[in-house]
């Protein structure tokens, strides 16, 4: 800012002069709001980060920032009048909104280290996106690849066209710019694991036989498929997929949640990570909990009822991460129902979005967005494997696929 203006000197964001007083300079908000390229897929309760920028300004000498929302819709999470304080060191301001198109305005000032009132950040609006829907009749859907590709009992939808299929007991898919869509199906040659592609704008297909059985799971990118007690790794070779090996099983596995180099498995007690190149099977023992799946760049977590553990998987053991770890309040977890998965930082239960942060936790705004207050009602159903979809369903048997803005590639 420059010199030859009067600086104003207050004792903090909770000083009214904030609000009333001249600041040195003016700066501009930038909020990150997710959604696109090198940023997490934006739900309906989503964490924006609060950036901003002056000219000529060195960051260093700043202190801390106070944030005060000037208008909030209803449902948004905020009330106008709100306030809250970044103080710095750590990571740059943020808060939670919620809900599609309530839009919230904030505004904000930067002090300066001696306590100077140094940048008047003007006010600016932020709202998150329209509800886009994919699939109105969604009802029944079994399973969900991507925004463009979800299977039922007998059809799989790709690209636009629906094709009547061979009973489809799984689904999956290998994530990425370009999500390929993998199918599990029940035929009269036993469990076939089916590949869709496009050619000249058409969907086609391409089996791979992987025998009987009475019971299959796919798991996420699609590389490894657990039929009854026997966990089939799946390789390629000539860009044709394989079974690369058979790995027998002891006992019965509750989850499992495949990465793009393993696969997890939980068992009574285990947890189990194969490794698809080295062959390395790496455990940990738990006790009680869920297997969580988290998105795909990120190892999935595991929940014993009140912490959510991410994994920690190095190339001769698996434990726990604490930077990944957390434990919601409470009543907020309960307002979610059973957590189904973390994904981007939040929460999805059967009943409610939750943000992924500790109870202690200083971040501002809503924790949990109901599937009520988004919807009107409903439950969760089949999540996207890419994370881009989910389905939510509802009291009179119909059920909705929503798409969330989400790009998967960094430009």
């Amino acid at each position: 800012p420059p010199d030859a203006a009067v600086a104003v000197f207050v004792t903090g964001c909770d000083d009214p002069a904030v609000w009333t007083a001249t600041a040195l300079g003016t700066a501009e908000l930038r909020p990150e709001i997710g959604g696109g390229p090198c940023s997490p897929a934006q739900y309906p309760l989503h964490r924006v980060v609060l950036s901003w920028s002056a000219d000529g300004v060195d960051l260093d000498q700043h202190d801390r920032t106070c944030w005060r929302v000037v208008d909030a819709s209803p449902g948004s999470g905020w009330t106008a009048g709100d306030q809250f304080t970044h103080v710095k060191p750590g990571p740059p301001p943020m808060m939670y909104i919620k809900g599609f198109e309530r839009p919230v305005t904030v505004e904000g000032r930067v002090l300066r280290d001696d306590g100077a009132l140094a940048f008047a950040i003007a006010p600016q609006t932020i709202e998150l996106a329209a509800a886009r829907i994919r699939e109105p009749n969604a009802g029944a859907v079994i399973a969900v690849m991507s925004p463009e590709a979800w299977a039922e009992p007998d059809a799989v939808t790709v690209w636009g066209t629906r094709v009547v299929t061979d009973e489809v007991v799984g689904a999956s898919a290998v994530p990425g710019g370009t999500t390929a869509p993998v199918t599990l199906h029940r035929t009269t040659d036993g469990l076939v694991r089916r590949t869709w592609s496009r050619v000249n704008n058409q969907p086609v297909s391409s089996d791979l036989v992987l025998g009987p059985g009475m019971q299959a799971r796919i798991a996420a990118w699609a590389a490894a498929i657990v039929v009854d007690r026997e966990v089939l790794v799946i390789g390629q070779q000539n860009a044709m997929p394989f079974v690369q090996k058979r790995i027998p099983l002891m006992t019965d596995q509750f989850e499992m949640v495949g990465h793009v180099n393993s696969v997890t498995l939980h068992f009574s007690g285990l947890l189990a990570n194969f490794d698809y190149f080295s062959n390395l099977v790496r455990s940990l023992g738990i006790t009680g909990g869920v297997l969580l799946p988290s998105d795909h760049h990120s190892a999935p977590f595991y929940f014993d009822g009140q912490t959510f553990r991410q994994l920690e998987i190095s190339q001769t053991e698996i434990g726990f991460d604490d930077v990944g770890t957390f434990t919601p309040d409470p009543a907020q977890l309960a307002a979610i129902g059973a957590p189904v998965a973390v994904l981007h930082g939040i929460v999805f239960g059967e009943l409610g979005l939750l943000a992924a942060l500790d109870k202690t936790s200083t971040v501002p705004g809503p924790r949990v967005a109901s599937y009520a207050e988004l919807f009107g009602e409903g439950r969760l159903g089949p999540i996207a494997t890419d994370t881009a979809a989910y389905v939510i369903k509802h009291e009179d048997g119909g059920a909705v696929l929503y798409e969330a803005p989400y790009v998967d590639f960094c430009d």
